[in-house]
């Protein structure tokens, strides 16, 4: 099989990252431009220092000459008056190329937004899509036509507010259609230390080693058997961190339906309206009983609704409603655009251009420094193949790790506390869990 073109967007190499810098430059320089004028303003005083204006009584031609060449210094064009207005303007013009950036992304955004939503509200981009919806579905290809055209699922959520009449974001309409049916309490049943994978015994070296344990924990969980594991990676010293591999969604049936399993459509919904969910309060008592305490740093791997989850989780880690310590979150296939993840998060997102699932949070993922996202062509002639762990992104994750982007440096080398090395003392014991939910 050959490896897919990577592209990445966000994360340390990104345009926010640099944007970021030029904050900093920024201010550095105002700073500067400021001190500058500060010591020129103390050295203007010694023009009349009454030592110097006394030494001209005895040498009018040296005092003369000595003020002739500090005012030269001081406000001469090359001067250090001017040089601090120089470097000071700088800063301001810096900040101004920032300001414009923003507002015009800002501006830009919110013209989108409303021409979305009138089309909503008109019919307008609901008439179009069900044309062309109709017109594949005469010629039979309508299934590749929608994977080949995956920006039509985010025109129509964009259009959804519109057509309904509310001015509230596709989060909020999310958020009102979970509250219609309860979500139940979590109940977590260990099921002992996992030994019959390679990537459940072997510490991980690289991201495909941490991507390889999600996707045999994908292979693992079904629609009665929610299942995720906790991989306790201990290094030499007795530290401990800790990697939580969430699947994605299995039980199938309608939202409203009395599915004892998490992982459900109902889940979906009420993640994507930014909720802590009773998935996510399971994964909470499962990495309690794995040991883990509010210290420890924690990686949440993620699948489709899987990382919907843990990128919720890390976004509730800051306001204490999941109360532990997430520094990483890896995802494939997974809209995360919505969640409110914090700054010192450290995120990397795989996403096929063919997968309709990354499309239904309806936005791009944020282009901050702490969010890498990596994107690929990979058409499998179907929804479910282009979605599938193996097949939709398992060429992707083995080309990840050979990938030279600074990006995707950057997260790899912030995560060494989950990676190992040969010969570094590291060990590794995965113990898996049961998530169900009780009404």
């Amino acid at each position: 099989m050959s490896s897919p073109e990577l592209h990445v967007s966000g994360g340390a190499g990104g345009t926010e990252a640099d944007l970021t810098d030029l904050s900093v430059l920024a201010a550095t320089s105002e700073d500067l431009g400021a001190d500058l004028l500060d010591i020129a303003a103390a050295c203007h005083s010694m023009l009349v220092d009454a030592d110097v204006l006394a030494s001209a009584a005895l040498d009018p031609a040296g005092a003369a000459a000595f003020e002739g060449a500090l005012l030269k210094a001081l406000d001469g064009p090359h001067g250090l008056s001017a040089t601090a207005l120089r470097i000071g303007g700088r800063g301001l013009a810096l900040r101004t190329v920032i300001s414009n950036y923003q507002v015009s992304d800002q501006v830009q955004a919110e013209l989108m937004r409303r021409l979305d939503w009138w089309e909503g509200r008109s019919g307008f981009f609901l008439a179009q899509a069900g044309s062309a919806g109709l017109s594949a579905a005469l010629s039979g290809d309508w299934e590749e036509w929608l994977t080949n055209h995956p920006g039509a699922i985010d025109d129509f959520l964009d259009s959804v507010p519109g057509f309904l009449g509310t001015q509230d974001p596709l989060q909020s309409v999310a958020a009102s259609l979970g509250h219609l049916w309860p979500d139940g309490r979590p109940v977590v049943t260990a099921q002992g230390v996992d030994v019959l994978d390679p990537s459940m015994i072997t510490p991980p070296t690289s991201l495909s080693d941490v991507y390889a344990g999600l996707a045999y924990r994908n292979q693992q969980s079904n629609a009665t058997k929610d299942q995720i594991d906790v991989r306790v990676v201990t290094q030499s010293d007795g530290s401990r961190s800790y990697i939580v591999d969430i699947p994605g969604t299995k039980a199938w049936g309608a939202p409203w339906d009395d599915n004892p399993s998490p992982n459900d459509l109902a889940t979906n919904v009420r993640v994507l309206g930014g909720e802590t969910t009773t998935r996510e309060r399971a994964i909470a008592e499962a990495l309690a009983m794995a040991g883990a305490t509010a210290d420890d740093p924690v990686m949440l791997v993620g699948h489709s609704q899987g990382g919907m989850v843990a990128a919720q989780a890390a976004a509730d880690s800051a306001n204490g409603a999941f109360d532990y310590n997430v520094t990483h979150v890896l995802t494939a296939g997974s809209p995360i655009a919505l969640a409110d993840i914090p700054d010192d998060v450290q995120v990397l997102a795989l996403e096929n251009n063919n997968d309709l699932v990354p499309h239904l949070d309806s936005t791009d993922n944020p282009g901050s420094p702490n969010i890498t996202t990596v994107t690929f062509d990979n058409q499998e002639g179907s929804i479910g193949e282009n979605h599938a762990m193996e097949s939709g992104y398992g060429d992707a994750i083995h080309a990840l790790d050979g990938l030279d982007d600074p990006s995707v440096a950057a997260y790899r080398a912030s995560a060494d506390q989950f990676l190992s090395a040969p010969g570094d003392g590291t060990a590794v014991q995965a113990q898996q869990f049961e998530l169900d939910r009780a009404r």
